[in-house]
């Protein structure tokens, strides 16, 4: 009963609230982000045009009320950069940043998938978009996410030790690993919830 309500709890925790919501009264807007989308694949774009906005915006909101209500864009000054992380089992907010280079014009949109661990039992498609000026070229950099204490260089899962390493070759915790411990520790007589 509690793995239960636990399940809905975080569930409840992580729904995303509408675009929305983020948007000032006055239609204004920097920054969006949150854990559902209607787009299911990682994705990276750079929008400059109102029709691909329109339709980047129908297929992110695919479903909800907000379909056919996509934020405003003065597409004549702005452009819109939006990173989308793909179907997750685990909360994985985007971060997004874009720095622009007044000299060059070009912009930098420094991203990452910060894993925070939270295996859940629903599925969600974590994403990010930011309002900026416009830049005639736009360059993705992934930034990598900090080494968690614990971790082993490889990120090789150090069975027996209580810890579970995070696999930076695969982005995820290795839950096999983690299982295991939970399966040593309960065999050693203690009892550690799931």
């Amino acid at each position: 009963m509690v793995p239960a309500i636990v399940t809905v709890v975080l569930a409840l925790a992580f729904t995303p609230s509408p675009a929305s919501a983020q948007v000032q009264p006055n239609g204004e807007w920097a920054a969006l982000r949150g854990s559902a989308s209607g787009i299911q694949q990682p994705r990276r774009i750079v929008v400059q045009d109102e029709k691909t906005w329109k339709a980047l915006w129908a297929e992110h909101a695919r479903g909800t009320d907000e379909e056919n209500k996509p934020p405003r864009v003065d597409f004549s000054r702005e452009m819109v950069v939006a990173v989308f992380a793909g179907v997750q089992n685990e909360m994985v907010p985007v971060e997004l940043d874009v720095k622009q280079d007044e000299a060059t014009s070009q912009a930098v949109a420094a991203y990452r998938v910060k894993r925070e661990g939270y295996h859940l039992m629903v599925l969600c498609q974590p994403w990010a978009m930011r309002k900026v000026s416009r830049a005639p070229q736009v360059q993705f950099q992934e930034v990598a996410p900090p080494q968690k204490q614990g971790d082993t260089p490889g990120g090789t899962p150090k069975v027996g030790t209580g810890k579970v390493s995070y696999s930076p070759e695969t982005g995820i915790h290795d839950a096999a690993a983690k299982i295991a411990v939970r399966i040593e520790q309960f065999a050693g007589g203690t009892q550690v919830p799931f």
